[in-house]
């Protein structure tokens, strides 16, 4: 299965980013480059796509649309933070794009627990399947929804 890493970039100074300082105003250069740093326990793999995004969406102004669509990948599953924010405006633009969208509950968060649950409940109603990180497993083992589906109801799958 690929596996992409879309992580956010310190923006250089210009017309639209006058300060630099982008989507993080209340924070420092040092303090921005840690917060955009992909951490060691989730770290890419050889093979892993790697790209930059300056927006929230992991789709906009980045080739990760092209690279689906010539692997003929139809389906993604979203991880990430926040999940009002980049999650979400993700979710957003994969739908649009007409691909299947998966989000994994536990493999999101939000600044509040609030923020997190209300927007995984407004995604599952409208644009993407919300599933638990088991039913998550199961799919990426079996590659079958009617699996993961059944995992996340406990029922049998014939």
């Amino acid at each position: 299965m690929p596996v992409a890493y879309v992580h956010g970039v310190i923006e250089e100074a210009g017309p639209w980013n006058p300060d630099g300082k982008g989507a993080m105003p209340g924070l420092s250069a040092e303090q921005r480059e840690i917060a955009y740093k992909i951490v060691k326990e989730v770290e890419p793999q050889p093979g892993d796509l790697v790209l930059p995004k300056l927006t929230a969406s992991a789709f906009a102004g980045t080739p990760l649309s092209m690279y689906l669509s010539q692997l003929g990948i139809d389906t993604v599953l979203v991880v990430g933070e926040t999940t009002s924010g980049c999650v979400r405006a993700t979710v957003l633009d994969a739908a649009a794009s007409r691909l299947k969208v998966g989000v994994v509950e536990e493999c999101c968060f939000d600044r509040t627990e609030a923020a997190h649950a209300i927007n995984l409940f407004d995604m599952h109603h409208k644009y993407a399947d919300v599933m638990s990180l088991a039913s998550a497993i199961s799919y990426l083992r079996t590659g079958s929804a009617e699996v993961a589906a059944a995992a996340a109801t406990g029922s049998a799958v014939a």
